[in-house]
């Protein structure tokens, strides 16, 4: 087991991580976002350091939306690693992966968190929030899952059920994940928002992951949320507090068409408590 509080896996000590890595001569290495990044960076401090984990044969990040740039400090520090990003949820797990090195060849391409290719073992649609009717090719919908390792009821909670499981004329069961996507034209799906998340610009619907995905890979800011707030869109990040950044970020909104944004630096971001690297 690594040497983390599994409840914070975000306060890691990541000296200790790399040893273990080099002690057990670990060849597989997964984790969210968070974790990741606090080992990646701490092994890039000194060749000591990264040498303990150049033998990594396979390296997988997943349980939240992962960064851009953590993706290129992955591919840059370990070229020859098989890296890949995992999508999926609790209920649902693997839905999608792709290789960081394909993820970074495109990312400045599409607008949101590339996620990947379909996984073989599952069934999977987007489909329009109110009708449940699937989308066409590159237009934005829910992602619904069903497959044998799919969650097919959750135990006591017939709210949740009944909001999230749906069967179908042959008694499949599909899960809704509560996450919005598009699927390009080669079948690599691109995370757009939680459906929670979404909200209205008068007559604009802003995808948030749309807007935070870009605005991560300011070297100024480690997390941001777009949000609807007293009637404007604000902008909260952590980071560096300046006036510079905070500059740079309206900059880059305007230039994807939101003017008149309140940009707002905080001291912490509100994250959940199992993977500390989504937003709450």
């Amino acid at each position: 087991m690594p040497a983390v509080e599994l409840s914070k896996p975000a306060s890691v000590n990541p000296g200790l991580i790399l040893d273990q890595i080099s002690d057990y001569k670990v060849t597989l290495f997964g984790a969210a976002p968070a974790f990741m990044e606090s080992v990646i960076d701490c092994a890039s401090k000194c060749e000591e350091s990264l040498h303990k984990i150049k033998n990594l044969e396979g390296l997988l990040v997943g349980g939240a939306p992962t960064p851009y740039r953590l993706i290129e400090k992955i591919v840059h520090l370990l070229p020859s690693t098989d890296s890949l990003v995992l999508y999926g949820s609790s209920e649902a797990e693997p839905i999608a992966k792709i290789k960081m090195s394909e993820v970074i060849e495109i990312k400045d391409q599409v607008k949101g968190y590339v996620v990947g290719y379909k996984s073989e073992h599952i069934k999977l649609k987007i489909c329009e929030l109110s009708s449940l009717k699937e989308v066409s090719q590159g237009e934005i919908g829910e992602i619904v899952v069903s497959g044998d390792h799919v969650v097919r009821r959750y135990l006591n909670n017939p709210e949740a059920n009944l909001e999230t499981k749906i069967k179908d004329s042959y008694g499949r069961v599909w899960h809704r994940t509560g996450d919005l996507a598009y699927m390009d034209k080669v079948g690599r799906i691109v995370l757009q928002s939680r459906v929670k998340d979404v909200f209205k610009s008068g007559d604009k619907t802003i995808y948030p992951f749309q807007y935070e995905s870009l605005i991560d890979q300011n070297t100024n800011v480690e997390h941001s949320a777009l949000m609807s707030l007293n009637g404007g869109i604000t902008l909260l990040y952590t980071g560096l507090n300046s006036d510079k950044a905070k500059s740079e970020i309206r900059t880059l909104l305007s230039s994807m068409g939101l003017s008149d944004v309140e940009v707002k630096w905080i001291k912490q971001m509100p994250m959940d408590k199992r993977h500390n690297s989504k937003i709450e």
